[in-house]
Formats: C-alpha cells, structure tokens, sequence
C-alpha cells in the first residue's frame, strides 16, 4: 500500500473557472491563471456537479483535454446509490 501523505508531494490549486467570450479583465486574468495552473500540472481534477452536467461543462473538458494532460472528472452530489451508478455513463475517454 502507497502512503500518499510520504510517497509524493502535490499542490492543490483552485482556479476560478474557466469564463468564455469574455472582455472583463478580472476573468481574463482567471483564465490566465487556469492556464497558467494547467501547464504546471501533472493531473487536473475537474469538478462538476452530477445533476447539472451543462455544455459549458463540456466545453471547459474540451479545453482542457488540449492541455495532453490527465483529467479526472470528479462528479460532486451523486450522494446516493442511484446516481452513483448512473455516473457510470458520464465515462468516456
């Protein structure tokens, strides 16, 4: 068994999203942080909720996959058995 907290070092960051077609100079420096943050990274954890899976969802993971990174999908409020098991279809390479 690999004891995480000894075996490796990690840095977790949280970006503020990724905002598109935007001309506001804040999110533009968010999703320059996010780019910034993604080129740095070993892993990215993308966090979606489960029950509101959305297009911008969708085109945030096709941004992201440009990066040749690993990605893991992480589906916040599938808090019951059901939902846990239709997760299972959300899986795609």
């Amino acid at each position: 068994m690999v004891d995480f907290a000894t075996e490796f070092q990690w840095t977790i960051a949280d970006s503020g999203g990724l905002n598109f077609g935007t001309q506001h100079q804040i999110l533009q420096d968010v999703n320059k942080r996010v780019d910034e943050c993604a080129k740095q990274a070993d892993l990215i954890l993308l966090i979606v909720e489960y029950d509101r899976l959305t297009d911008v969802d969708d085109h945030i993971i096709a941004t992201l996959r440009k990066t040749g990174k690993p990605i893991w999908i992480v589906a916040n409020k599938a808090d019951n058995s059901i939902r846990e098991n239709e997760a299972y279809q959300h899986l795609s390479t």
